[in-house]
C-alpha cells in the first residue's frame, strides 16, 4: 500500500492476510500482545518478520476486556502528537474506536480502523 506511517496492531484478532496491502518499508508496526496470550504463532510472526527493525511488540499491563485496546489508544495519541503527516492504520480494534476515529478525523489525523482485509483493496488517502 502506497503511503507510509504506523499500524497499530491487536495480536490476538489480526489475521496473516491483514497485511498483504502493506508495503513494509514504509511502516511501522506496533503489535500490542495482550496477557491471555502466552504463546506467539509461527503464522502470524513470520508474516511480522518482513518489517524487521520497524515492528515492536508491546506487551500489555493488566487485562479486562478493554486493556489491548486502550494501549493502543493512548500509543495512538503520543504518536499522533509526535507524529505530523503520516497515516495511522489501527487492526482490528472494536467499534469502540469509530468515536476516537472520527474525533482524530476532525483534528486532521489521518486514522483508520481496518475492518476487513479485503476493504484495504478500496482504501484511498487523502
Amino acid at each position: 500500500m502506497a503511503g507510509a506511517g504506523y499500524l497499530l496492531i491487536d495480536y490476538a484478532s489480526f489475521r496473516p492476510d491483514d497485511l498483504d496491502a502493506f508495503d513494509s518499508a514504509d511502516w511501522q508496526v506496533k503489535m500490542f500482545v495482550g496477557t491471555s496470550e502466552q504463546d506467539l504463532e509461527v503464522a502470524k510472526v513470520s508474516v511480522l518478520q518482513r518489517f524487521g527493525a520497524g515492528l515492536e511488540y508491546l506487551r500489555v499491563d493488566g487485562g479486562g476486556p478493554a486493556a489491548v485496546d486502550l494501549h493502543m489508544a493512548f500509543c495512538l495519541g503520543r504518536l499522533a502528537a509526535a507524529s505530523q503527516q503520516v497515516t495511522f492504520w489501527v487492526l482490528p480494534a472494536g467499534r469502540a474506536f469509530d468515536t476516537l476515529l472520527r474525533h482524530l478525523d476532525r483534528q486532521g489525523i489521518d486514522c483508520r480502523r481496518l475492518r476487513y482485509a479485503i476493504a484495504l483493496a478500496d482504501a484511498k488517502f487523502h
